[in-house]
């Protein structure tokens, strides 16, 4: 079976809660350590790193929520390019103007790897959706760590990434070779 490209709407519906960086290593990677008038721009340069170290790497670091919709079915895998996958919550359909929920029972999952799969078990296909509408078919998933400690060996990498990112987000230096290096060891092979 074919795998077919990721086309479509995806968006984030629900942003990671936790992040990799405390407040007092970000304090110390902008080299301002007693300074707590700056903890509200600070943490919302923050965020701005881990989305910058999240697009670098392809790789979504904490739990998030992520929605992908289509016209219509693939005509082979849907890939999840949001990775790594966690979970499939649910792939929903139109069907004669009711929103329908797929039974996981229908379909198959390779969640490991890149990118996530999901594809009709052996026997079954996918269905067809209401035609003439944008989004006629929903596939939602969770990606990213349950927390930065199961980031494992690459929590380290993660982290000094975010931590590079947040200077250059907030002074204006350079991302050097030492954050491309750790970027491409996030990557997913």
């Amino acid at each position: 079976m074919s795998i077919a490209p990721m086309m479509g709407d995806l968006k984030r519906t629900v942003a990671p809660t936790l992040l990799p960086i405390t407040m007092d290593e970000a304090k110390w990677a902008i080299q301002t350590l007693d300074d707590d008038e700056i903890n509200i721009p600070l943490m919302d340069k923050i965020y701005e790193a881990v989305d910058v170290v999240e697009r670098d790497s392809h790789r979504q670091l904490l739990t998030q929520t992520w929605q992908l919709t289509r016209e219509r079915f693939p005509s082979g895998d849907f890939e999840l390019h949001k990775f790594p996958v966690a979970s499939v919550t649910s792939v929903t359909y139109m069907l004669n103007g009711v929103l329908t929920t797929l039974s996981s029972s229908t379909y198959q999952t390779k969640l490991t790897g890149f990118p996530g799969i999901i594809r009709p078990k052996l026997g079954y296909y996918w269905p067809v959706a209401d035609s003439g509408l944008l989004e006629a078919v929903t596939v939602t998933w969770v990606a990213g760590y349950a927390s930065a400690s199961l980031l494992r060996a690459d929590y380290a990498c993660a982290k000094g990434a975010v931590l590079y990112a947040l200077r250059h987000l907030w002074s204006g230096c350079p991302l050097d070779d030492n954050y491309w290096a750790m970027i491409y060891r996030l990557r997913p092979v």
